[in-house]
């Protein structure tokens, strides 16, 4: 077994040398990536005009609680505690626009 590092949490792990997993369990609560997904920065561009979440939820054909998720999600991301913390910071890094 080769030692990892989870690029979520920072744990180390075992993992057979063939493995792929990059994180330290199945059940990880930790982003493995600081960049928001394609769906997760749409949100959040929605979410900068002022989007509720049910607006975002209709506008893309999903339920507001999928949009929950992916807004939970880039929190963790981008180390963010709210809506308006993580939009200001995916607008500074560059994630995405807002005119």
């Amino acid at each position: 077994m080769a030692k990892a590092t989870c690029r979520g949490c920072g744990m180390e792990f075992r993992a057979p040398p063939s493995s792929r997993r990059k994180n330290c369990s199945e059940d990880c609560r930790y982003s493995h990536s600081s960049v928001p997904s394609p769906r997760e920065a749409e949100i959040l561009a929605m979410v900068a005009l002022g989007w509720t979440n049910e607006h975002v939820a209709h506008s893309l054909g999903i339920s507001a609680k999928t949009v929950k998720s992916h807004l939970e999600h880039a929190y963790v991301k981008l180390e963010a505690a709210n809506r308006a913390q993580a939009v200001a910071v995916a607008i500074t890094r560059g994630y995405i626009t807002y005119e």
